[in-house]
């Protein structure tokens, strides 16, 4: 990544971070974190690729109907 989009991205997360979203925003890099530091270090796969990309044009355009509401991922997942 280049050192501009770090610091782009670093902004963003600073901004999400202070506001309602910050208890989401920390779930789900300590999901990201802990995923790269246990057994699931490969490169994701094509298709997983484009499932992210698909969400993040949904997220572009709105989309809400898209994602799974985090209270439902949640419930999945046992936490």
């Amino acid at each position: 990544m280049e050192e501009g989009m770090d610091q782009d991205l670093l902004n963003k997360v600073k901004a999400v971070a202070q506001g309602p979203e910050a208890d989401l925003l920390r779930e789900f890099v300590d999901l990201l974190y802990y995923r790269r530091e246990e057994s699931d270090t490969e490169p994701l796969s094509p298709e997983e690729q484009a499932a992210l990309k698909e969400g993040r044009e949904a997220l572009r355009r709105g989309d809400k109907s898209y994602f799974t509401p985090w209270e439902e991922v949640k419930k999945e997942l046992g936490l």
